[in-house]
Formats: C-alpha cells, structure tokens, sequence
C-alpha cells in the first residue's frame, strides 16, 4: 500500500483543530500545549501520542497518515466511552447498554431534562415541580 505523506501536517493541525484544540488535547493527554504546536510545526508526533490521540481522543490517525479518511472518526466522547466500554466486565457493559437504551427511549417519549412523571396512588416525590397522574377526587 502507497502511503502519501505530503501535507500530514497540515492534515494533522486539522484533525487536531477537529478534535478540541491544542488546550483541549493538551489537557487531556498531560502535556504542555507547546508539545502539541512543535508537532504540528514539525510533523513528528511519538507513535504511541499519535496512538493515543487515535484511541482516547478520537483523531482519524488514517486521514492523518495516508490522506483518506477511515470512514470511521468519533468524537472524544465517543472514543472514551468505547473504550471505556471495551475495559467493562459483561455486567459493566450490560448496564452502560441498557442506560442508554432507557435514556433514548425516554427521550422519544419526551420525558427528560428536569421533568418528574409520578404514577399511581400516593406516591410523593421530594424535590421539585412534577406531574401527578391518577389523582382521586375527594
């Protein structure tokens, strides 16, 4: 496989601007921002920093190296939570799962933010405004 290095680092300032800036990435990898503009300066980021801004930090290492995109690029967020998916037990995996399967079926049903949906006879909610569903008449 060709690999075309011309223009990395400017693929890299851009994959670097893509993924949170210099004082983003710099804060969250433990280093001085000035590391991160002599990289972009001078195109020689260490294997395991380039490894890393792929893995944790979301970079598309492919498009920075070769110039095509992965088809693949997720976000910082996205990145920390496969991998902290990844590191999870079976049971670790199954609840993260399961949180997200409730907070995206509660949010097509509309409920969320800092709603409060209390059914059924004498329930009470400390806290807040809420909706009482189910309320006897006296």
């Amino acid at each position: 496989m060709f690999i075309f290095m011309g223009g990395y680092r400017e693929r890299f300032e851009e994959e670097v601007d893509r993924i949170g800036g210099v004082s983003a990435i710099a804060r969250d990898m433990g280093v001085a921002r000035n590391t991160i503009y002599n990289w972009m300066e001078k195109g020689n980021v260490p294997l395991n920093r380039l490894a890393a801004l792929g893995g944790v930090m979301g970079m598309d290492v492919v498009y920075v190296v070769t110039g095509q995109h992965s088809g693949s690029s997720l976000s910082a967020e996205e990145s920390e939570m496969l991998a902290l998916y990844r590191a999870a037990t079976l049971s670790g995996k199954m609840a993260a799962v399961g949180a997200l399967q409730g907070a995206a079926s509660a949010e097509s049903k509309g409920i969320g933010g800092n709603q409060v949906v209390v059914k059924g006879d004498g329930n009470k909610v400390a806290g807040g405004g809420y909706h009482r569903y189910g309320d006897k008449k006296k």
